[in-house]
């Protein structure tokens, strides 16, 4: 009898869990309407407006956002990429600090094949539904005959989940569900992925590097002083680029962006999408373990 009792308590435990990461996540997807026929989902990424969906959710340049809250929002779209099926949108207006909750994002490429994942979308009209899936399979697959980074993932979505969450079992997103190839089986955009897709974002000003995102251990963000534990670990820079010319070099972190003065508090690494070409931007960085700040002017 005790042993019964010890897996029902422990049944109950992980169903508080997953509640409670639904709930969280959920607070961050949103309603994405970019025409008068259909719609799908969003992932808030930034506090400052910005959210990421599918490119095929938003064939337009404008789109209305619902927020968890259910106000509505018009929304622009200022970068897109059909062969990555994506695209950013910024939301209009003033946002108050709990309007639009960023989402956690996480790691893609630590997923493992097993691994439990949760998808949070709005299928059918139905409003931040939650369905669990396993990790197939992570890497390159093939879609009409071209290669592409994806998330396999062993389960069933609908129309409407497109440009929604997929999160890991500590609810960080770790992917953009995108297409549904049959019954209970669908593909996912990588978050990295969606991380070098804002970074690069030709409509935003290009930086010239091509990064990955990566957590750091949490002695070293604690000897740096860092609130935040993650960065982007420069894996390309573009010859003649801007990161090049202001000193960058492959395995740099950036780990924030300020721009006021050295030593100020730095900003979010999504708002390194966000400045325009010619719009000098300081870039926090780790190398070797130090903190360096260096000024990038993006073209």
């Amino acid at each position: 009898m005790a042993a019964i009792l010890e897996k029902v308590a422990r049944s109950l435990q992980l169903s508080d869990e997953v509640a409670r990461l639904a709930e969280q996540l959920r607070a961050s997807v949103v309603v994405v309407r970019g025409s008068r026929f259909g719609g799908g989902s969003g992932v808030v990424w930034s506090q400052e407006g910005l959210v990421v969906t599918n490119h095929h959710v938003v064939p337009g340049e404008r789109a209305e956002v619902v927020l968890s809250n259910g106000s509505r929002r018009a929304a622009r779209v200022t970068a897109r990429s059909e062969s990555l099926d994506l695209a950013a949108l910024q939301v209009e207006g003033n946002h108050p600090d709990d309007a639009l909750p960023a989402a956690l994002i996480g790691d893609s490429a630590r997923l493992r094949a097993g691994e439990l994942v949760m998808a949070v979308g709005n299928p059918g009209g139905e409003r931040n539904a939650v369905t669990l899936g396993v990790v197939s399979g992570t890497g390159i697959a093939r879609m009409f005959g071209k290669p592409i980074e994806a998330i396999q993932v062993s389960i069933t979505l609908r129309p409407g989940n497109s440009g929604g969450a997929l999160a890991d079992a500590q609810g960080r997103v770790v992917g953009i569900p995108n297409m549904v190839i049959n019954t209970g089986l669908a593909l996912a955009v990588p978050s990295h992925v969606v991380e070098r897709f804002l970074l690069e974002s030709r409509r935003r000003g290009r930086f010239g590097i091509e990064g990955h995102y990566v957590e750091l251990p949490a002695t070293l963000a604690q000897r740096l002083g860092l609130s935040a534990h993650t960065g982007v670990l420069l894996m390309a820079i573009e010859p003649g680029s801007p990161a090049e010319q202001a000193g960058l070099t492959i395995g740099d972190i950036i780990v924030g962006l300020s721009e006021a003065e050295p030593g100020d508090h730095a900003g979010p690494l999504t708002r390194l999408s966000g400045g325009g070409a010619g719009q000098p931007a300081r870039l926090k960085v780790i190398r070797a373990g130090e903190l360096h700040w260096f000024e990038v002017t993006p073209r």
